[in-house]
């Protein structure tokens, strides 16, 4: 379903604002690994150099 856009490609796209009262999300199924004890948290430093070189942040490694 789309709202304000043409074609959409998931089960709902909409561009533009929403507003609500409130938003069920469920998390069930997904990974976060960002806080394990064997996830390495980049400096400051890093990060910026990391943006610098690829233009994103996505995707961090060394």
């Amino acid at each position: 379903m789309g709202i304000g856009i043409t074609n959409p490609s998931n089960n709902l796209d909409g561009n533009g604002t929403i507003h609500s009262k409130e938003v069920k999300v469920d998390m069930t199924g997904w990974s976060d690994f960002v806080f394990g004890n064997e996830y390495h948290l980049p400096t400051l430093e890093q990060v910026e150099k990391h943006i610098a070189e690829k233009g994103h942040f996505r995707e961090y490694s060394e």
